[in-house]
């Protein structure tokens, strides 16, 4: 079967599938070698990134998969995102091997609340700070994390005025990235050095973020965290955020965490 009878087959089963990339895009993916189709029959299609390999599908309700090898040298990682809980959507995964690893959660929050006067002076970054910024998110996250940029997006979110930071001492204590669409506004990440933590350089950071965003302006307010965070948990809830329900499930196999 041709490659783009295969994606606009994929194309059509958007019911039971863990991928939002256009078609025009996996096409063109899988030409250049980023994309790969690992079974034309129950579309499993890897996708090659820094350090690891993402899994997508495309199935058909009730469809069982035949077996099929997944021989990867680099760790495999596949997620889906739902409302509640996964109850037995994780069978794809686990047929073929992988294994729970880590569960986000969306929380968001309608106008902001009234924002805590920040401990430390929060200001934008310049692109003299870039490669300590780049340590400390990649130092902290996961390297599936989307929300992560690389150098190019880091440049012009710097240049945008998206990215805040806390010094402390002459040190990067803190950094703070968002974006805004309309009248969104979405958390892309908040990271604190390990030697600065608990002490309030993370609330320092939100409080500079949601005080520059005016209620007239900024209806919403969006982030995704790890679940088992606490602390974070905590620090969100003090500002005003909730669990919308969403969660992301990321399940692993291979390697060590990322």
């Amino acid at each position: 079967m041709e490659t783009a009878d295969i994606i606009n087959r994929a194309a059509m089963r958007t019911d039971f599938t863990n991928c939002m990339i256009r078609p025009a895009e996996l096409l063109d993916g899988i030409k250049n070698g980023r994309f790969s189709i690992l079974d034309e029959e129950t579309l499993l299609i890897t996708e090659k990134r820094t350090g690891y390999i993402r899994l997508y599908y495309f199935l058909t309700p009730g469809c069982v998969l035949r077996r099929i090898s997944l021989e990867s040298e680099l760790p495999v990682y596949a997620d889906i995102t739902l409302r509640g809980e996964i109850g037995s959507k994780d069978d794809i995964f686990r047929q073929l091997g992988l294994i729970p690893f880590r569960t986000y959660i969306r929380f968001g929050m309608i106008n902001r609340a009234e924002c805590p006067k920040p401990v430390h002076a929060a200001v934008e970054a310049d692109t003299g700070d870039i490669d300590d910024i780049l340590e400390l998110l990649y130092g902290m996250f996961d390297l599936m994390a989307d929300t992560l940029p690389d150098r190019n997006e880091l440049v012009r979110m710097i240049a945008d005025g998206n990215v805040y930071k806390v010094v402390i001492l002459g040190c990067l204590a803190g950094v703070l990235l968002y974006e805004d669409t309309g009248v969104k506004s979405y958390l892309r990440a908040l990271a604190v050095s390990p030697e600065y933590r608990g002490k309030s350089v993370g609330s320092s950071l939100m409080s500079h973020y949601l005080s520059m965003h005016t209620p007239d302006k900024t209806k919403r307010f969006e982030l995704w965290m790890d679940q088992e965070n606490a602390k974070a948990s905590a620090l969100y809830r003090k500002l005003g955020y909730t669990p919308d329900g969403l969660k992301n499930y990321i399940y692993r196999r291979g390697g060590q965490r990322m």
